[in-house]
């Protein structure tokens, strides 16, 4: 994925609107696991130890469909499992209400990535190359080595930093 085209993608809106979807799926499934394993009215360690991976797989789906980071995911996703929905699920919530937990977890803990994404400086870097090759080749004949002709090569790097928000006005700070 472009630099430009990520830059454009994940706005602070759809930061925020990652990390609901991330709550809200990982309340949804994860309650849904422990829901399934403790048909017999037992959640033993080991069902335990398999329904942590759930938050893991929640964070690598959103990551796929929405493309707000897989770091983030992760983190929003097991904060999420850590402080909610652990605990309301102990209390003897249903799957609706841990959900809806996990929704409001994930606003909550994907706020500061959200407020960072929205007034984050973007920067683009464009590089141009030119080669220039000059001169005539030798013959073989006349010398021991082969014939090579001189290049030269130029390189430009333009590094464009601008500050923008969510309105999508900017400031230029090359001068």
């Amino acid at each position: 994925m472009s630099e430009k085209y990520r830059a454009s993608r994940t706005t602070g809106r759809e930061v925020l609107a990652g990390g609901l979807l991330t709550g809200l799926a990982t309340g949804l499934a994860w309650s849904s696991v422990v829901e399934l394993f403790s048909t017999d009215k037992v959640f033993s360690g080991t069902e335990f130890q398999t329904s942590l991976v759930v938050p893991g797989l929640v964070a690598v789906l959103v990551w796929k469909l929405w493309r707000t980071g897989l770091v983030f995911g992760v983190i929003v996703a097991y904060l999420t499992l850590l402080f909610p929905l652990i605990n309301i699920v102990y209390i003897g919530a249903n799957v609706l209400q841990a959900a809806f937990a996990g929704a409001i977890a994930g606003i909550v803990y994907g706020s500061p990535w959200a407020i960072w994404r929205a007034f984050r400086p973007t920067t683009t870097t464009t590089t141009t190359t030119t080669t220039t090759t000059t001169g005539e080749a030798e013959s073989a004949t006349t010398s021991d080595t082969p014939a090579s002709p001189t290049t030269t090569t130029t390189t430009t790097t333009t590094t464009t930093t601008t500050a923008t928000g969510e309105a999508g006005g900017g400031v230029s700070l090359d001068e």
